[in-house]
């Protein structure tokens, strides 16, 4: 048994504007990306509008559960875990277990969904259960239920978009300014407001671009990829 005693207890950051209000933005990349001249471009807009755009987190919910079965043999792990990334899985628990590589053997059979909920987060799972393996020395099982899995390992972040985009009386698109903001959740491990920038240009065409993609962290499980990075 575990017994964790907190202290200094503070009320928790839950989104992404409570984060923002504390100060827990983080521009994400070196530096805003953009294209054109942002200023010139508003400069020759007829018309422009501000606003914002909220998008709540969304989780996997896939049929089959995170699990993992870890069997230690005489010359080390036999592991068959629900992953989409099976050399993800043998690295984390050749770390957590300090042994090569090598000693770990993972095979996956077909998963029953992932959604991208399974690409890291079973290394969570994996890991735990070769520790219980090799403090036994016996087969362990961990799979974890859906309220576990919510709980633990985050889903897809929620975004919140400030913008200001100018165009044309004709209906063109010529200036965008955007502040592109996601909740990371506790880390910015596996965050999409940089790749999500770096693909707007092949969803419209608009000649000047500002944006700004940033992470805030907050007070809930680390959020990661859902249908793609």
């Amino acid at each position: 048994m575990v017994i964790v005693e907190y202290e200094d207890i503070k009320k928790p950051v839950l989104s992404i504007k409570e984060a923002l209000v504390e100060g827990r933005w983080k521009l994400d990349g070196t530096e805003p990306f953009s294209m054109g001249d942002i200023e010139e471009g508003f400069k020759s807009c007829d018309h422009t509008l501000e606003g914002e755009l909220n998008m709540g987190g969304q989780f996997h919910f896939a049929l089959e559960p995170l699990s993992s079965r870890v069997h230690p043999i005489e010359d080390g792990y036999e592991v068959s875990a629900t992953t989409q990334w099976a050399s993800e899985v043998q690295a984390a628990i050749a770390q957590v277990l300090d042994t090569e590589v090598s000693s770990v053997n993972i095979s996956v059979r077909r998963i029953g969904g992932g959604f991208g909920g399974k690409i890291s987060r079973c290394s969570l799972v994996a890991s735990a259960a070769a520790l219980c393996a090799w403090k036994t020395r016996c087969p362990v099982r961990m799979t974890l239920t859906l309220n576990e899995a919510m709980a633990l390992t985050g889903g897809r972040e929620p975004f919140l978009a400030k913008y200001k985009v100018g165009f044309g009386s004709n209906g063109r698109l010529m200036a965008l300014d955007l502040d592109f903001i996601t909740d990371g959740g506790f880390t910015r491990n596996e965050v999409a407001a940089l790749i999500g920038t770096l693909w707007l240009p092949s969803a419209y065409s608009c000649p000047n671009i500002m944006v700004r993609p940033g992470t805030v962290t907050t007070n809930t499980a680390a959020n990661t990829f859902m249908r793609c990075p």
